[in-house]
């Protein structure tokens, strides 16, 4: 019976992750099929297959393995890699993908950074496959230069395990012609400091390719390429397929000479999603990343940013020539050309290629003055060739000479829309924040600061992951611009505790220029108390800038110069920036910058800042520059007496139009110390103290900051300090941008990651948790009556914690959202949250207009006057489905229920579990509107805590069929799960009493051996254990203990739902959901439950004749009286079975059993509920033996049997040592 239940019990844990989300199989941290932990854990135990139902396999989380295959299957799509997969000791991989695709389908995430998709192969003996077919694996440059024949193509398949560094190669020559059936996946790897020098034809790191060949997932970083014709920096010549590839090596020749590619040409020859970044130079027919296409090539997602010159004709920022028949597709070019006749942005000669949804912004110069353009320098049309939907900057630095060939626009319009004809599916530019670029190839681009000055605008490298932020040490001259919000908390494991190295120092500043694009790096961490000029930037050099970039929730020590963005602005710019980081310092600290000689404006601190010694202030520590337009909230403490609430120490320059908060900085001084020379005026003070709330310099008030600048620059809400409008962006990752969603009602966001807003609900009106973002009142809905939410949210199944909302007497439409049309918001966790308004109160929507809600659920506690829902307030058409509440809803109002306060729309698939109090309160709604289209389908309630599913409806009962009260207890037997009704396939992840949302992240509580007894709800079990949706340990991330109970109802024999009550998940852990998971067969009430246990103990060695002891107990924790039960004990290997003895300990006076006996055992025993009955055998070792096993075995009747197996190992000196395997008990 134990192991039927068992068998059922596992089958329901496969079941959680048996069924795809998706038609793509997606490996990531969270809202995926699989995690990356969980796969890795799979596959330390055996091969492992993952396949997509009709998409691609994606992976975008970290996945380790030694040993075993990994096998990605896309039959009909590709292997997308956005992540580093590390195959060591003896792991392998084989990719199935869609045969037909150009590239093979085996793709490596690729940006202007490099590549943040990879595989490294670190162990020996290692296999790699795609399709069947087995590459060869390089490890050194030895290796690769291995493949270089002898004579004729290579043919093989190769594929780099790890970077590979050419400096030293044995010949600094081309590796040959790569053959039709040649392949080389990089996969994700660079090959450094290529050099090829000399004046011959045909050179590249392959001399040429074949048709068929295909080159992928490979770079090329520094280094030169020169030769005489058809020269590029991977192949001279070529007809084959390149693809997801990169070089930034310099190139040299004469004719046909690319930064990728000399000469590309041929029928399906192919060039997509690839970038060039070095200067070409040549003669004729001159490109920066193609020299020339000829008939029948293609080059699709490509961009080059280097600069491009040639002597002649024929030279273009991304192709010298496109000739007839060719193709060029969704591609752009930055560099500036120079030649002397035919020379364009883009292509210096378009001989009737077709060319269509480009741009080129560099300049454009021709000595010659003949068939010079911005875009194009000679556009040949005819025989099908055209050039569509082209443009070139007008007004950035140099000449664009506009020849009639595109359209010209200034880099501001450039900007501030996609330009005509370009698919928002292919191109973005970070919601008008920079020039076009390729969502699949993020590129060079121009930035809108700089869009008012165009011609001094700089081409900017885009920042996508940590790890590139980083490297920005290494090129402390460079233009940079963040892509995304960054999480950086895994920097506290960094460099032995020290964390995040800062970019720059006190002596080497970053000189370049740095926009975060209104981005966020997000858990930074920096310790380094000995070090000078701390901070994300340590140093920010003469003429360096820094703009458009928060520094959120991180801890920044240092020795002097210590600040949450800046340590020391020597003459650098600071604007349009945050810092909400805990910064310590010895000496000069601030919230923003430790110390500045620079400029500083429209930039505000709100982080707390302890000072050791001298100069602590709540944005910086000194000042020696100029700052205006800026304001300070932390806390502030210092050592000296140069502490301010704003400044410390201000010894010359000047300090204008500026705020600090004298409650929340515990500073009565906006500047400590003011020294002779410095000019300090219009610093004024503001309060958050709750007790001055109705004066006109209150914090949370925007005519508090009457120096800022509202109109463009900053953005306020009620109960809000201000927000930089910079700050804005789609995709959402901390609460600010929440909070700023209010600026555009109707854009399409997504939550990038979980979101901790805890924040909105931190003032308790004490000056110590008064510093931050909101006021006591908390977060501003997002939309109101007169400015509906028109957008949509797309939570990506991610989870909102501790959202906070206290306005119990001053607003309707209370939410998240306040009041909403038509929109969409789905995949959205809102947990803890702590909501209070009056009328229309909801966890996610005060009031839904049409809105179409799917896959959300709200926990927490949810409270108003009106119409109040622990999801929606009320909801008038629309729908709300796959969702569910465990909130607790209050209303003083006639219309409250759990899900819902009033239904106008469609509600189904959705239950409710929190206590709900008020006149007429309800489990699902509050009021039905049966009349006006309100439907609920499939709905359920815990009807032990609220007695009715609807309060009020148009006609009677507003319920339809499917939809039910249930008791705790019935929810394990009639529930939805447990009927079938909601499975993995729907959304649901079966738990009891309560399923979860599948796709959200969950910890399962799990019971192991129980116990169900018929008609007693208690069940006992022999133990839990606690694991999160992967299968791994989570038992440290809950508090308290189970209890676990099922159906009393249940029939004897039946397999009875097991769930629990009394675990909650630790504070470290809000965006988890919480179930249980059990089964037990129900045993009548005088049924008796037996279990078997084994102690075996030998010594660690023995002579033959010594005795090895054994123990077996088996107990009844049944109601019934186990009678006449079988039980048998046998002994084989090196026992001596005839010298074996035997006792039995009954255990109480009813209990029998055979007293003590030799040899095997064969018995009927006797055992009373409770009793436990124990058996004393003693078995010794033959005297004959020679080194073997000693075996023994017990058994009950309908239990499993416990099994010893002892290793019998015979020594020199003629003892025997026993060595223990229980293999089962």
């Amino acid at each position: 019976m134990r192991s039927t239940t068992l068998l059922r019990f596992f089958a329901a844990l496969a079941a959680l992750v048996a069924t795809p989300a998706f038609a793509d199989y997606v490996i990531a941290p969270s809202g995926g099929d699989i995690s990356g932990a969980r796969l890795s854990a799979q596959l330390a135990d055996g091969d492992v297959t993952l396949t997509a139902a009709s998409g691609d396999v994606v992976v975008a989380d970290t996945v380790n393995w030694s040993a075993h295959t990994l096998t990605l299957s896309a039959p009909s799509g590709s292997v997308n890699v956005n992540a580093v997969m590390t195959a060591s000791g003896s792991a392998g991989l084989s990719l199935e993908t869609d045969a037909s695709e150009a590239d093979g389908g085996v793709v490596m995430a690729l940006t202007a950074g490099g590549f943040t998709g990879r595989v490294d192969f670190t162990g020996t003996g290692q296999s790699y496959r795609v399709n069947g077919t087995a590459y060869t694996l390089i490890h050194t440059l030895a290796e690769l230069e291995a493949i270089r024949p002898a004579s004729g193509a290579i043919t093989g398949t190769y594929a780099l395990a790890a970077d590979v560094d050419w400096s030293g190669a044995a010949s600094q020559t081309p590796l040959g012609t790569l053959g039709g059936s040649g392949r080389l996946d990089g996969l994700g790897h660079q090959l450094l400091h290529l050099a090829i020098p000399g004046n011959t034809d045909d050179t590249g790191l392959f001399s040429s390719a074949d048709g068929g060949a295909v080159i992928r997932n490979l770079g090329v970083r520094g280094g030169s390429v020169s030769g005489g014709g058809w020269v590029g920096t991977l192949v001279g010549n070529s007809s084959g397929v390149i693809a997801h590839v990169y070089s930034t090596a310099d190139v040299s020749g004469t004719l046909f000479v690319g930064g990728l590619v000399g000469f590309h040409q041929g029928s399906g020859s192919l060039i997509a999603d690839a970038w060039a970044g070095g200067n070409v130079t040549g003669t004729g027919a001159v490109g920066g990343l193609v020299g020339t296409t000829y008939p029948g090539s293609a080059i699709d997602n490509v961009w080059a940013s280097g600069n491009v010159t040639g002597t002649a004709s024929s030279i273009g920022g991304l192709v010298g020539t496109a000739d007839l028949g060719s193709t060029l597709r969704n591609a752009y070019a930055t560099g500036n050309v120079t030649g002397s006749l035919e020379v364009g942005g883009l292509v210096g000669y378009n001989h009737q290629g077709l060319v269509e949804h480009v741009f080129a912004s560099g300049s454009v110069s021709a000595s010659s003055n003949s068939y010079v353009g911005g875009l194009v320098g000679h556009n040949e049309t005819g025989a099908g060739g055209s050039v569509s939907d082209g443009w070139f900057a007008s007004d950035t630095s140099g000449a664009h000479p506009d020849n009639g060939v595109g359209t010209a626009i200034s880099l501001a319009n450039l900007i501030l829309a996609l330009p005509g004809g370009f698919d928002a599916t292919v191109w973005a530019n970070q919601n008008g924040r920079t020039t076009p670029y390729l969502k699949s190839l993020p590129g060079a681009v121009y930035v809108k600061a700089e869009s008012a000055s165009a011609a001094d605008a700089q081409v900017y490298t885009p920042v996508i992951t940590l790890e590139q932020l980083q490297a920005i040490t290494d090129d402390l001259a460079g233009h940079f611009a963040l892509f995304n919000d960054i999480d950086a908390t895994i920097t506290r494991t960094w460099n032995g505790g020290a964390g995040f190295v800062p970019i720059g120092n006190c002596s080497g500043g970053f000189d370049g220029r740095f926009d975060g694009l209104g981005h966020v790096v997000g858990g930074l961490f920096i310790h380094r108390v000995d070090a000078i000029c701390v901070g994300l930037f340590g140093g920010l050099g003469i003429g360096g800038v820094v703009r458009n970039v928060g520094v959120d929730d991180g801890a920044i020590a240092g020795g002097i110069a210590v600040g949450g963005l800046v340590g020391y602005n020597d003459a650098g710019e600071i604007s349009n920036a945050y810092a909400a980081v805990a910064v310590a310092a010895g000496e000069s600290g601030g919230g923003l910058v430790g110390f500045t000689t620079g400029n500083v404006g429209n930039a505000y601190a709100t982080g707390s800042v302890t000072v050791s010694g001298e100069d602590a202030g709540g944005l910086t520590g000194g000042n020696r520059g100029v700052i205006r337009h800026v304001w300070a909230s932390g806390p502030v403490t210092g050592g000296g007496s140069n502490v301010g609430g704003l400044v410390g120490l201000a010894m010359n320059g000047t300090v204008t139009d500026s705020h600090w908060d004298r409650f929340s900085t515990g500073q009565g001084d906006g500047v400590g110390v003011v020294s002779a020379g410095a000019n300090v005026s219009n610093i004024t003070a503001v309060t958050s103290d709750p007790a001055q709330s109705a004066a006109a310099n209150y914090a949370f008030m925007q005519g508090a900051y009457a120096s800022l600048d509202f109109g463009g620059t900053w953005t306020a809400f009620d109960g809000t300090r201000p927000f930089l409008q910079g700050e804005w962006q789609t995709t959402l990752t901390n609460a600010h941008q929440l909070q700023l969603m209010s600026l555009k009602l109707d854009a399409a966001y997504v939550l990038g990651r979980h979101v901790d807003a805890g924040e909105t609900g931190r003032n308790d009106g004490t000056a110590a948790n008064s510093n931050g973002m909101w006021a006591q009142t908390g977060f501003m809905r997002v939309g109101t009556d007169g400015s509906r939410f028109l957008g949509s949210l797309d939570g990506q199944y991610h989870v909102i914690s501790g959202l906070t909302i206290n306005r119990p007497a001053i607003d309707s439409w209370v939410g998240l959202f306040g009041k909403t049309g038509g929109v969409i918001v789905k995949n959205l966790g809102m947990a803890h949250v702590s909501i209070t308004g009056t009328q229309e109160v909801g966890g996610l929507i005060g009031l839904s207009q049409g809105a179409v809600v799917s896959n959300v659920y709200v926990t927490g506690s949810v409270s108003g006057t009106g119409a109040v829902g622990g999801i929606i307030g009320a909801m008038q058409g629309g729908s709300l489905s796959n969702a569910y509440a465990s909130a607790d809803v209050s209303s003083t109002g006639p219309y409250v229920g759990g899900v819902l306060g009033g239904n106008a729309g469609n509600l189904h698939d959705v239950y409710a579990t929190g206590s709900v109090s008020g006149p007429n309160a309800a489990g699902l709604v509050g009021y039905n509107a049966d009349a006006s289209g309100g439907l609920i389908g499939n709905g359920f309630w815990n009807i032990d805590l609220v007695g009715q599913g609807v309060g009020t409806a148009d006609t009677a009962g507003g319920l339809s069929a499917g939809t039910a009260g249930l008791s705790s207890s019935r929810w394990l037997s009639q529930g939805p799960v447990a009927t079938g009704l909601w499975n993995p396939a729907n959304g649901w992840v079966p738990g009891y009493p309560y399923p979860v949302l599948n796709g959200f992240p969950y910890v399962l509580v799990l019971a192991h051996g129980a116990h169900v007894t018929q008609g007693v709800p208690a069940v006992t079990v022999d133990s839990y254990s606690v694991v999160d949706q992967d299968g791994n340990d989570a038992g440290a991330w809950v508090d308290g203990a189970p209890t676990w109970f099922a159906d009393p109802g249940l029939a004897a024999g039946a397999v009875a739902h097991v769930g629990g009550a009394g675990v909650t998940l630790a504070a470290a852990y809000p965006f988890h959901q919480l179930t249980y998971l059990g089964a037990g067969v129900v045993q009548s009430s005088s049924t008796a439950n037996l279990t078997l246990t084994l102690t075996q103990g030998s010594p660690d060695y023995v002579t033959y004749g010594r005795i090895v002891d054994y123990v077996v107990t088996l107990s009844n924790s049944g109601s019934a009286t186990a009678t006449g039960h079988a039980v048998q004990a046998s002994f084989g290997g090196g026992a001596d079975v005839g010298a074996a003895t035997w006792q039995c300990i009954a255990g109480s006076v009813e209990a029998a059993c055979a007293t003590a006996g030799n040899g095997p055992i064969d018995d009927a025993v006797t055992i009373p509920p409770g009793v436990s009955m124990t058996w004393l055998i003693h078995v010794p070792v033959a005297t004959a033996t020679q080194a073997g096993t000693l075996d023994f075995e017990f058994s009950a009747e309908g239990l499993d049997p416990v099994v010893d197996h002892a290793t019998i190992v015979l020594f020199r000196d003629g003892f025997d040592g026993v060595q223990d395997t229980i293999l089962a008990r």
